[in-house]
């Protein structure tokens, strides 16, 4: 019987997010919207407020303004969100992970965006039409949090592995719901240049004569519980 390897791909996409051209320096959508929301809603709230005060001029006037400063600001915040989610959404390492995979065994993606409650959703939708699912390979650690939510929901099994550290993934695989996490080991990620830099400096310009990966390292439950006394320092 042919194997089936299902993978949850955590691209975030955003219904909005394709359509956000602006930088960090302009206004976006979101924000221009929420300043004129927030000033027509805070002008009435104010003006309902004042009710027959001499001031009720003026009190309009300063609930539109602080109305308009708090609309502005929330959208702001939306937009940047949208700008974040829309960078990720053409994170091609999230498909190379799954590529790598997807050269050993049949694969199908599933988009099951960044949620956490929609995750276990989508999961769970994928998870029941696709009965013949013996492994899952989840490229992030809120993911395979959501994913191993909706098996145990549904009461299935499948080898289910994934990418990076979390609390939560160390528990899932201390607990045998998840076999194991590459880990980019960031700590190397940082700590190698120096090296590098300081060989240079100091020994004649001599440096590397190529990359030096900062990974792969595997975490399962060999290794788990020391990884996990290490978060935070080494790990």
């Amino acid at each position: 019987m042919k194997k089936f390897s299902l993978l949850t791909l955590a691209v975030l996409i955003s219904g909005c997010a394709a359509n956000v051209q602006t930088n960090s320096t302009q206004q976006g959508p979101k924000e221009s919207a929420g300043a004129i929301s927030g000033m027509i809603i805070g002008g009435a709230l104010a003006n309902d407020m004042a009710g027959d005060s001499r001031n009720k001029s003026l009190a309009t006037v300063l609930g539109a303004f602080v109305g308009g400063v708090i609309g502005q600001n929330i959208g702001a915040q939306l937009d940047e969100r949208d700008r974040l989610l829309a960078g990720e959404a053409y994170n091609t390492a999230l498909v190379d992970r799954c590529e790598g995979y997807g050269e050993h065994v049949p694969i199908k993606f599933i988009d099951t965006t960044s949620d956490p409650a929609t995750i276990v959703t989508r999961a769970t939708a994928a998870l029941q039409a696709n009965s013949g699912i013996d492994a899952i390979l989840s490229v992030g650690p809120h993911v395979c949090a959501g994913v191993a939510k909706a098996m145990d929901d549904l009461g299935m099994s499948a080898h289910h592995s994934c990418f990076d550290l979390s609390p939560e993934v160390m528990d899932l695989i201390n607990a045998g719901k998840v076999s194991f996490t590459i880990d980019q080991q960031q700590r190397l990620q940082g700590y190698m240049p120096i090296i590098v830099l300081h060989l240079y400096n100091n020994s004649a310009g001599l440096l590397p004569g190529a990359n030096i990966p900062s990974g792969p390292g595997f975490v399962d439950k060999s290794n788990a519980s020391q990884v996990a006394a290490l978060a935070g320092i080494d790990r």
